[in-house]
């Protein structure tokens, strides 16, 4: 909350100032803060996208060194994150039709640690590939056992009792997830997922997120109504993920938009941003995409078809400002930023990163040094 209030009295200096410089009765600008209205009760926090990396850029496999860990989590202390969302996949711990949990946990590991030792809550989850076959409309009951017995151990056995919360299939509603668009596809590995989590002794510790559906406008919101109808309590948290034009949130419409999801929630019950991010889809945005591009194409790992190049200015943090705080004036209970780190993944080839991040860790090794120092919007 002291870090809001700064934030709050920084954006008041800012409007004072820019009245200060306009001759007398021309400045418009008028701060209120209502103490009265509770816009949210109960919020879960902010934080950040922070996945298992790739390590491997096609030059062979690379660790984190201890020294690089100890600056991510020097940075995060900084950042002071309450919300973390960590996906992962549950075939990269399968082998030979079992489940393999030590494979890859030294990884996985430091990061589950910091969230646990600072009290940070994780959403943790499965990105979807395999967990379904959307041209057949079957789930893989057997890869949907392997995730929740996962978990569990992850809970249960190391302790990461940070993992509140679980994330099955991303943005279900896209063409490009695993579900395919499918509502009653997903919904089946959600009905079943939660009996096994259940069964696993998961009932009361983690609960199930959904929709997580990808949206640009209001016409989504049936995939929270549905979510709301047809698995009531099997869903625990309702997320949404947003990549807005600028002008949409500079505009206000940002919140407009955030709010006919908001209305299909139902009582009792909390909606988070999952993923938030900027894409310049909409005309009035056009020249600053064709700038992106450009950017994208000039620099040597980015890729060209999943970058942010405007990290790299002031504008996106002051913009990303403006999506959360519309964000939690439309009563949302979170919201979880893509994302912390450029090395964490790749697009077209390995060496083609999807640069969104507030750093990249192996600047300093592989990328360029100036990749590693911290952007505007950190």
């Amino acid at each position: 909350m002291k870090n809001f209030g700064n934030l709050l009295l920084a954006c008041m200096a800012a409007l004072l100032g820019a009245c200060a410089g306009e001759s007398a009765g021309k400045c418009d600008a008028v701060v209120r803060i209502d103490a009265d209205s509770v816009v949210n009760r109960g919020y879960i926090g902010n934080g950040v996208q922070w996945d298992p990396y790739a390590l491997d850029y096609g030059q062979g496999r690379i660790e984190i060194s201890d020294a690089d860990w100890a600056k991510l989590y020097a940075r995060l202390d900084f950042m002071r994150p309450a919300f973390i969302r960590v996906m992962t996949n549950t075939t990269s711990v399968v082998r030979d039709g079992r489940l393999d949990r030590m494979r890859g946990f030294e990884h996985l590991s430091h990061i589950l640690n910091y969230c646990q030792s600072r009290g940070v809550t994780v959403m943790f989850g499965d990105w979807g590939g395999s967990l379904m076959d959307a041209r057949a409309g079957t789930v893989n009951r057997t890869l949907l056992d392997h995730a929740a017995a996962y978990v569990a151990w992850l809970v249960g056995e190391k302790g990461y009792d940070c993992i509140r919360y679980y994330n099955l299939v991303n943005e279900p509603n896209g063409f490009w997830s695993a579900a395919d668009g499918d509502f009653d596809l997903w919904a089946k590995a959600v009905s079943y997922f939660r009996g096994r989590l259940d069964a696993e002794g998961l009932a009361g510790k983690v609960e199930l997120v959904g929709p997580d559906a990808a949206i640009w406008g209001p016409e989504e919101a049936w995939w929270v109504s549905r979510s709301r109808d047809e698995l009531g309590d099997r869903i625990g948290l309702y997320d949404i993920h947003t990549y807005p034009s600028k002008c949409t949130v500079n505009s206000g419409e940002y919140t407009r938009i955030l709010e006919a999801y908001r209305r299909e929630v139902p009582a009792g019950k909390k909606i988070v941003m999952g993923e938030i991010g900027f894409k310049f889809v909409e005309p009035a945005d056009s020249l600053l995409q064709a700038e992106n591009l450009r950017r994208a194409a000039a620099h040597p790992n980015a890729s060209t078809d999943d970058s942010q190049m405007f990290v790299y200015d002031p504008m996106y943090g002051t913009d990303m400002a403006d999506a959360l705080f519309q964000t939690i004036h439309a009563g949302y209970s979170g919201c979880i930023a893509w994302m912390l780190d450029d090395a964490m993944h790749f697009k077209e080839a390995p060496d083609k990163l999807k640069i969104w991040g507030f750093w990249n860790i192996f600047g300093d090794e592989i990328f360029g040094a100036g990749e590693e120092r911290v952007r505007p919007w950190y």
